[in-house]
């Protein structure tokens, strides 16, 4: 919570000082008398603000606000870059379908006119995903990883990577449980290079929710060139399920050797277990 607070405090400080509002707990919405270039993204940062601390009915209000505001002043780049995009997931989350479909059409429409490849990638994710809530998760599925594919290609990585988790939800409901615990683990690869807390924090209880296993929480840098030729053999003998008293029979060293190698490979690669290791080995970052 703390990145959020500290959020809320430069949001707040560009709210006023954009001429919007009196402070986050003031009347969002209302206030439109300041400089128009610094209101758009004032209200943009405003939506966003709030849709990320959960209050969605107010990222809404504020969100359609900002865009009025937009559309007087003919920013139509504004709006599909981020002020749409809000708009539209603030709406999903309040099953508001019908309003989240208007207003995609209309993103849809101005990318086009514009020949803005994030936009389009809005348009497509918001379709993918009023196809996944409309109850078809076999049909979501290619659409969602579709979509997922072109903000990647935009690149939008982050957004992309929150876009698997809901891949990975899709293929649940459509039995896949494999295919989930796949999607949820390249998410978490993203989120641990981003550094994105958060994101991580929900992607591991996501992953534990269906009964996988969360790789460790920090992506070793180079991993397999900081191993030994020994350390990286006993890493893949592990990764093959071998307990120390096979993989010793195999090296011919002791199962008491291998032990002290294990914990030096944990110590290098950052992990705590053999599962965490088996991870790192099958998800290919061991060289």
């Amino acid at each position: 919570m703390g990145e959020l607070d500290r959020a809320r405090q430069l949001i707040e400080e560009a709210w006023v000082l954009a001429g919007a509002g009196p402070s986050v707990e003031g009347d969002a919405g209302v206030g439109a008398g300041g400089d128009l270039h610094a209101l758009v993204p004032a209200y943009t940062g405003m939506a966003g603000y709030l849709m990320t601390a959960g209050e969605n009915a107010r990222a809404l209000v504020v969100g359609e606000a900002g865009l009025a505001i937009a559309d007087r002043a003919g920013y139509v780049a504004w709006s599909i870059y981020r002020l749409l995009p809000f708009v539209i997931e603030t709406s999903l989350y309040l099953e508001d379908y019908e309003r989240a479909a208007r207003h995609n059409a209309r993103l849809r429409r101005d990318s086009v006119a514009l020949s803005h490849p994030l936009g389009l990638a809005w348009a497509d994710t918001t379709d993918a995903l009023l196809v996944y809530l409309g109850g078809d998760a076999q049909r979501a599925v290619p659409l969602l990883r579709a979509a997922t594919s072109t903000l990647e290609r935009v690149p939008f990585v982050f957004d992309a990577a929150k876009l698997r988790r809901l891949v990975a939800r899709a293929l649940l409901d459509a039995g896949d449980e494999e295919g989930a615990a796949a999607e949820l683990r390249k998410a978490h690869d993203i989120f641990v290079r981003l550094g994105a807390e958060r994101e991580l924090r929900l992607t591991r209880e996501q992953m534990r929710g269906i009964g996988a296993r969360p790789p460790s929480p920090r992506k070793p840098s180079g991993a397999g060139s900081v191993l030994s030729a020994r350390e990286a053999e006993i890493a893949r003998l592990v990764a093959a399920r071998k307990s120390n008293k096979e993989i010793g029979a195999a090296l011919d060293i002791s199962p008491r050797t291998v032990s002290t190698h294990l914990s030096n490979i944990f110590e290098k690669l950052e992990v705590a277990s053999r599962g965490e290791l088996t991870d790192l080995v099958r998800d290919g970052r061991l060289h």
